[in-house]
């Protein structure tokens, strides 16, 4: 029955994170610009005249520049893709599936209910006072509006309010015992939040390897796609399916048939007979690159606990001197300086490392640098900015 419970609190919690991400996808698209990033315009007075300048030498190959669709949804996280490097030409634009994971991934390792809601509102007035025209600090601050509800979401799944400030001050000051509702509980239970990431990290691979085997397909190599990709995800569906006792056989014939056919195919481009199955045996070892990928995201409760842990020595420290006058100042300047200084650090590190797994592991299944970004012909100036606002 236990078995049976937990079971169905975990298919809760997938629903509520499938939820999650469709909802903070919309955020996107209601508060993302327009944009058609098509040039206008006629092109009649641009024709060469070949005949008269006589024989025209051709440029050298050179990477073609490469610009990445702003469609309304994606447009405000183009932020964190700016700041990888260009991709070629051939490589699938990684906006559109890097946004989900990064706001999710940014409120679990946040992961306080107040310091989202200090993240949000400092955004929206960010958006609001500064009224950045389009680049990059827009991009950020529309991005920390949809991180900053993440946060607030997930700091409600793990309970953290400014840390533990409503069980402390209530235990400290009033001498009571106040119990805040969590699904999870990182400091008593911080395997469960592990799993979790685990799972959500297997997702951000799986959707990266999916790309993959898009972009070879589009251009004429299905089988490769699925052959070179297609073949590792039985045997990592398998794998993990083989620790579970009611589905080791199935999870055992996945990793089978997956692991045969990576030994048979991973060798097919050697001209060597006898090297075709060396090669395939060889990339087997590639699971080791697969395991260390997904034990990265272990960082996500990492994180999530170094942030609550500092909250908590702060709340610790501001009620110590006790619930009189003095105590109350000091709780205050202390809730105030730990609180911004939480705010600050943590923030900073769960962009650095959700950045990072974009980057390294979700980058690495599928993304090409090389290419360079897309500058269409408009007018350069140094010292004068031209705006197409009527209020300018």
């Amino acid at each position: 029955m236990k078995l049976f419970h937990s079971w169905k609190r975990w298919q809760l919690i997938a629903l509520v994170c499938v939820v999650l991400t469709a909802v903070l996808t919309l955020v996107f698209v209601l508060q993302g610009g327009g944009g058609d990033t098509q040039p206008t315009g006629g092109t009649e007075g641009l024709q060469l005249d070949t005949e008269t300048l006589g024989d025209v030498m051709e440029p050298p190959e050179t990477a073609a520049p490469t610009e990445e669709p702003t469609a309304a949804p994606t447009e405000a996280t183009e932020a964190p893709t700016e700041a990888s490097t260009e991709a070629t030409k051939a490589t699938e634009a990684p906006t559109a599936a890097l946004t989900p994971f990064f706001i999710l991934f940014f409120g679990m390792m946040l992961a306080d209910a107040g310091y989202g809601l200090l993240v949000l509102i400092l955004c929206i007035v960010g958006l609001k006072v500064l009224k950045p025209d389009e680049g990059f600090l827009k991009n950020a601050l529309q991005i920390g509006v949809s991180c900053g509800i993440s946060t607030i979401f997930w700091g409600a799944m793990f309970g953290g309010y400014f840390g533990n400030l409503v069980t402390q001050v209530a235990e400290s000051w009033f001498g009571m015992t106040v119990t805040v509702p969590s699904v999870f509980d990182p400091l008593n239970d911080p395997m469960s939040v592990m799993i979790l990431s685990f799972i959500l990290g297997g997702i951000h691979l799986f959707v990266g390897m999916g790309i993959k085997i898009y972009m070879l397909a589009r251009e004429g190599h299905l089988m490769d796609g699925l052959m070179d990709v297609g073949l590792w995800y039985l045997v990592l569906i398998g794998l993990p399916l083989m620790l579970l006792p009611a589905f080791f056989n199935v999870g055992m014939v996945l990793a089978i048939v997956g692991a045969v056919g990576l030994v048979l195919t991973q060798g097919r481009h050697e001209k060597n007979i006898l090297m075709k199955p060396i090669k395939g045996v060889m990339s087997l070892y590639d699971i080791t690159s697969y395991l260390s990928d997904v034990l990265s995201y272990s960082r996500i409760l990492a994180l999530g606990l170094a942030g609550g842990v500092i909250a908590n020595v702060f709340n610790l420290l501001g009620t110590m001197p006790g619930f009189n006058l003095i105590g109350i100042i000091v709780f205050v300047l202390i809730f105030v300086i730990g609180t911004a200084f939480n705010v600050a650090i943590s923030g900073l590190g769960a962009y650095v490392h959700t950045a990072r797994l974009q980057y390294v592991e979700f980058f690495g299944k599928f993304y090409e640098a090389g290419g360079r970004p897309f500058k269409p012909f408009q007018p350069n100036t140094k010292y004068t900015l031209i705006s197409d606002k009527e209020d300018f």
